[in-house]
């Protein structure tokens, strides 16, 4: 049997704060019957999500006329205590903050969620009336405490998995320095990705997926950029190979991107360094292709 609400003590709530915890109005005469169906309201909005009890304090022959005694009573530890008695669990008084009112008349009992649904090993009864059965498991559902089902069990898994899911979020974000970014799985179709080329070998490896935008330039594209920036045509294919074999520009990502079967594009970025090496040193090229040609002697001499 639920706990009666009181209409003189009905609260509004906003609609967000009642989906997001959950919200009851209840009274309070301190039988032994309205002692174990707090207990139960408490469970039940515990399991819920967490939320808040506004209880009213009425008088009866049940509850002591003196407030000094009240006030003893009604405590976060007298309930803690209660919890831990019918529910086993440990952790109780971590659950609950008890609030009272300056005139005894009411309290707010401030719930928080429990990771783990919490159960009840010892029935509550009073009077040869029960309260609560052992075994079972109680959740908040169209304003009463009612006896869990396995769709209440599944939500209450869900906002556990959802609250590690935002736990770990947040570590991995001050870990990377707050510069973890949500992104889609699927990438817009048509839309490219920007991204900025590294030589960082502990760098994520990416796989360029527009390659005529980041390495617009062929060979031939290349020595005709070069020789119009130079303002002379002194640069020829074999002095592009020359430079690209003794710099060893097939290590720089940001220069190359060479597919097998498929020749080798260069980015602007390769165009821009040979072009200053080429403005710091007159003989940069003719260099190269000294270098080139003895190492190509030198290969030709080994033993095969």
């Amino acid at each position: 049997m639920p706990i009666a609400v009181s209409p003189t003590q009905q609260r509004t709530e906003t609609p967000r704060a009642c989906e997001a915890q959950s919200c009851a109005n209840l009274t309070f005469d301190g039988s032994e019957r309205s002692w174990c169906e707090l207990v139960r309201d408490i469970v039940a909005v515990a399991n819920s999500g967490g939320g808040k009890l506004l209880v009213a304090i009425v008088h009866s022959r049940h509850w002591p006329n003196d407030n000094a005694v009240r006030c003893g009573c009604f405590t976060s530890d007298k309930l803690a205590n209660l919890l831990r008695e019918f529910s086993g669990n440990g952790n109780a008084d971590s659950l609950i903050k008890v609030i009272l009112s300056g005139d005894l008349s009411e309290a707010s009992i401030k719930v928080r969620p429990a990771l783990i649904p919490v159960g009840f090993e010892k029935r509550g009864v009073c009077s040869q009336c029960e309260i609560f059965a052992a075994g079972s498991f109680y959740f908040r559902r169209g304003g009463m405490s009612v006896p869990g089902t396995s769709d209440d069990l599944q939500k209450s898994f869900r906002r556990l998995l959802r609250s590690a899911t935002r736990s770990w979020m947040r570590e991995l974000r001050r870990a990377l320095g707050g510069n973890l970014v949500a992104e889609s799985n699927q990438p817009r179709q048509g839309v490219p990705r920007p991204v900025r080329i590294v030589t960082d070998p502990e760098a994520p490896v990416l796989q360029s997926q527009d390659v005529e935008r980041l390495y617009p330039l062929r060979q031939t594209d290349l020595v005709r950029r070069l020789n119009q920036e130079l303002g002379r045509p002194g640069v020829n294919s074999y002095d592009i190979q020359a430079v690209r074999r003794q710099h060893r520009l097939d290590d720089r990502p940001d220069f190359i991107f060479h597919l097998p079967g498929a020749g080798r594009r260069y980015s602007p970025a390769a165009a821009e360094w040979i072009a200053n090496a080429c403005r710091q040193d007159g003989e940069f090229l003719g260099k190269a292709r000294l270098a080139d040609q003895a190492t190509l002697r030198l290969r030709r001499k080994r033993p095969r």
